[in-house]
């Protein structure tokens, strides 16, 4: 395995990424299903899942040049580098002989391609049948964010560098119901701007996590656990948020602090709905309805 930036992936719009990931796995004789754009394969038991989309944000931009030096990647000008997600398409692939895996359609536009896996029989088979699902599709160096894992949240944090954060939507989360799923840092930040830079020492730490998590394991529950401590909860060295560590991370926990029948109020509009629905939590504990969300940074799902 060569532990360096497959540059080729970030001269490929979604469409080349798509056909050049079928190239690959036709050539190493890895077993796949296609389905609208969609690529996945389950080939060993009690492993995880791994995924990673194959779009970004200004493809148009992707024969731009690119600059690699002094530990940053970036694209020359300024031009969207794409590393959101081709930062995970190169780790899944890197790894694509021992791995069940997805890579998904149109995530920068709706997650299209995550919505369109849920009326295959095929992959939903798959999501009942893995431990849970890893993500490689977040800014940063140590940000696990979890979608119905609290228990899975602090496993992987034993296994390796990560820990939790707050954080928004991608793949996995559209199919929390039916798998816990985590999405990781994988080394990129400015993602969506022509700032957009991969650090390439924070994306081979990324890399080298894989292989701890690739390992037989029991399947963790689905669960939903609230925050409601967030005295730990500060930027790191970068400005993003993150707790001092996992220890003080899982001592903020309460389990039965809410009723999940409880209604809520937004703080910002008032308006008021059942805790089941679209509201989330922010960095100081205050509660938004999914309308007043979009605006405000460093958020996390309530239930």
């Amino acid at each position: 395995m060569k532990r360096q930036p497959n540059l080729e992936l970030y001269r490929r719009n979604e469409t080349e990424t798509y056909e050049y990931i079928k190239r690959v796995l036709i050539k190493r004789e890895i077993p796949f299903t296609e389905y609208k754009r969609n690529i996945f394969s389950f080939r060993f038991k009690n492993q995880p899942l791994f995924v990673a989309h194959m779009d970004t944000v200004g493809e148009s931009n992707v024969k731009r040049k690119i600059s690699y030096q002094n530990n940053v990647l970036m694209r020359k000008g300024n031009y969207v580098l794409g590393a959101d997600d081709k930062a995970g398409v190169d780790i899944l692939l890197k790894n694509i002989d021992d791995i069940n895996f997805v890579f998904t359609h149109g995530e920068e536009t709706g997650a299209i391609g995550a919505y369109d896996l849920l009326l295959n029989r095929d992959f939903l088979d798959i999501l009942d049948k893995v431990p849970f699902a890893v993500e490689y599709d977040r800014m940063g160096y140590s940000d696990l964010i979890s979608y119905c894992a609290s228990d899975l949240e602090y496993y992987i944090g034993q296994l390796t560098h990560y820990v939790p954060a707050a954080g928004l939507f991608t793949d996995v989360s559209i199919w929390e119901e039916y798998v816990p799923g985590v999405n990781l840092s994988c080394g990129y930040y400015g993602h969506h701007t022509g700032q957009e830079k991969l650090i390439i020492s924070e994306w081979l730490t990324a890399l080298d996590t894989l292989p701890k998590l690739n390992v037989p394991v029991e399947r963790f529950e689905i669960s939903y656990i609230p925050f409601n401590d967030y005295s730990n909860y500060v930027p790191n060295h970068q400005g993003y948020y993150g707790y001092k560590s996992v220890e003080n991370y899982w001592d903020s926990f309460e389990t039965d602090s809410f009723n999940l029948n409880d209604m809520v109020t937004c703080s910002q509009c008032n308006c008021s709905g059942d805790i089941n629905e679209e509201f989330y939590e922010d960095d100081n504990g205050n509660v938004l309805c999914s309308q007043c969300v979009e605006s405000i940074y460093g958020i996390r799902r309530l239930t």
